[in-house]
């Protein structure tokens, strides 16, 4: 009988994600020192993925072996000065992007939000735990869903406010229509992954909104929590 020839099993590679972004202040003569750091890195660390690189900072998404990550995450760190990067880790059984690009934008995040910069102070962000005992406590808090509409209807928490647009480019306009009442009440706001609150925040105190808080974690995190 001839010999059977062994059949050989294709293991998926497990692949870890990590989201990330960080508001960081970059000259022209940074952004492209930024830019020439990450684009040489990702070859190196066989990452796919998209990061952007704006004169307000960083953000992006990518994916890598996993034993690469640390690397990425301390090399990031360090092109935008050791200073403190948001990372949100997840993980899949293979690469999620076909590629790895690095791209130049005008802001991190879609806003339209002209001069509108996060503080370097992080005092009026919550954790998930503070996030719902002021909902919870305080009979008087507002509670501002900054998604879009899509996002809205898939699923909100309950008694938070819509604020009501197809775009995150509709934001300035949809607060600008807020009734003036609410610029005197405590406001805390949530969104998915927590980058578009960074800016979000920033622009209702600039409108005259006195009490603006927002959760440090992104949606499905509270989710958990609750």
């Amino acid at each position: 009988l001839p010999r059977r020839q062994p059949v050989m099993i294709q293991q998926q590679v497990m692949v870890a994600i990590t989201a990330f972004y960080h508001f960081v202040p970059l000259t022209p003569e940074q952004i492209d020192s930024v830019m020439a750091q990450l684009t040489s890195l990702g070859p190196e660390l066989a990452v796919r993925g998209l990061v952007l690189v704006a004169p307000e900072g960083i953000n992006g998404t990518v994916c890598m072996p996993p034993q690469n990550m640390e690397q990425w995450k301390q090399t990031v760190k360090d092109i935008v000065f050791g200073r403190d990067v948001i990372f949100k880790d997840a993980t899949a059984d293979d690469y999620v992007f076909p590629r790895y690009k690095v791209d130049l934008r005008t802001e991190i995040v879609t806003a339209d939000m002209p001069g509108v910069f996060p503080t370097t102070t992080r005092n009026n962000h919550l954790t998930p735990q503070e996030w719902h005992e002021t909902i919870l406590n305080d009979p008087n808090v507002v509670v501002i869903d900054t998604r879009n509409d899509y996002e809205v209807k898939l699923g909100t928490f309950e008694n938070a406010l819509p604020i009501g647009i197809d775009n995150f480019r509709d934001f300035p306009a949809a607060v600008q229509a807020l009734p003036a009442a609410l610029k005197e009440e405590p406001i805390v706001m949530f969104c998915t992954g927590g980058i578009r609150c960074e800016k979000a925040g920033p622009f209702m105190e600039r409108e005259g909104f006195k009490h603006v808080f927002r959760s440090e974690e992104h949606t499905s995190e509270l989710q958990s929590r609750q």
